[in-house]
C-alpha cells in the first residue's frame, strides 16, 4: 500500500542528501538525523555506513545509472524517499577563458547533469507515491554573477530553470521542487576563499557577517516538510539578490 508522505510522522521520512563527504553536505545530513529523519546520502568520497537510520553510499552524482542503483537502494531499504536534497556541487575557479574542457565538462555533469539525475530517478518513486519534496542547492553568484565564476554561475543559473519547470511537471502529482541559495559559509567551499575574500563578502552584507550552515540547514529541514511551497527559489544571507 502507498502512503502518502505528507501523513507520516518525521522518524519515518527518508531523505536522500548528494555531496554528503563533507562540508554542507555533511551539515544536512547531521540536521536531517537531529530532526528524526532517516538519511541515506552519498558523495564520491565518503566513508560508507549502514546502520538503522543511517545508509552512506559511494556514488558519483554524475552516472545517471549510479544515482538509479542508489534510489532502488535506498527505497529497498526503508520503502520510499520522501525528501531529495540535490547539494553536490564542484566549483573549478578562474576566467572562463582559462578552464580547461576538463574542467568545463566536470562542473556541468556535477552541478547540472547531477541534480537532473538524481531527480529524475527519485522523482519517479515521488510521483508514484503521491508527494514528496526536492531541493537542489544553488548559489548568489546564480542571480548576480561574479569575477572568476563564470562557469559555477552559469551552472547554478541552470537550476533555476530546472527547478521551476520540474516543478510544473510533477506539481500535477503532489511533488514539491524549490532551490534554495544558502549563503556564503565558513565551511567547504567556503573554507577556501582568502580572508581578504571573506572580508569583502562581509561587506556585501546587510547584517555584514557570513550566513550559518547550521541556520541554512535548518531552514533546509523546515522546508522539507512544507507543503504548499513549489518553483522558488530562497536566499538565506542576507546579501540583496537580483532575482531571476
Amino acid at each position: 500500500m502507498i502512503v502518502n508522505p505528507c501523513k507520516k510522522k518525521v522518524n519515518e521520512k527518508t531523505v536522500i542528501v548528494t555531496g554528503a563527504s563533507s562540508g554542507f553536505g555533511a551539515v544536512l545530513v547531521r540536521s536531517f538525523q537531529d530532526t528524526g529523519y532517516r538519511v541515506a546520502c552519498c558523495g564520491r568520497n565518503i566513508q560508507p555506513i549502514e546502520n538503522k537510520n543511517t545508509l552512506a553510499v559511494t556514488a558519483d552524482v554524475r552516472s545517471s545509472l549510479q544515482m538509479r542503483k542508489f534510489c532502488e537502494t535506498v527505497v529497498g531499504r526503508w520503502g520510499g524517499i520522501d525528501v531529495v536534497v540535490a547539494n553536490a556541487g564542484v566549483n573549478h575557479e578562474g576566467m572562463l577563458s582559462n578552464c580547461s574542457s576538463d574542467q568545463i565538462d566536470d562542473t556541468i555533469a556535477t552541478n547540472i547533469g547531477g541534480v537532473m539525475n538524481i531527480m529524475k530517478h527519485a522523482g519517479q518513486y515521488l510521483v508514484t507515491q503521491g508527494g514528496g519534496h526536492m531541493i537542489a542547492i544553488s548559489s548568489y553568484v546564480a542571480t548576480r554573477g561574479n569575477f572568476g565564476l563564470s562557469l559555477y554561475g552559469a551552472t547554478k543559473s541552470a537550476l533555476t530553470g530546472l527547478v521551476r519547470s520540474f516543478a510544473k511537471e510533477l506539481g500535477p502529482h503532489g511533488v514539491q521542487v524549490n532551490a534554495v541559495m544558502p549563503g556564503f559559509m565558513d565551511c567547504g567551499m567556503g573554507e577556501r576563499v582568502t580572508p581578504q575574500i571573506k572580508e569583502m563578502i562581509k561587506r556585501d552584507q546587510v547584517l555584514l557577517r557570513l550566513a550559518d550552515p547550521d541556520e541554512s540547514a535548518g531552514f533546509i529541514v523546515y522546508l522539507a516538510d512544507m507543503r504548499n511551497v513549489s518553483g522558488q527559489l530562497f536566499n538565506l544571507d542576507s546579501r540583496i539578490t537580483g532575482w531571476i
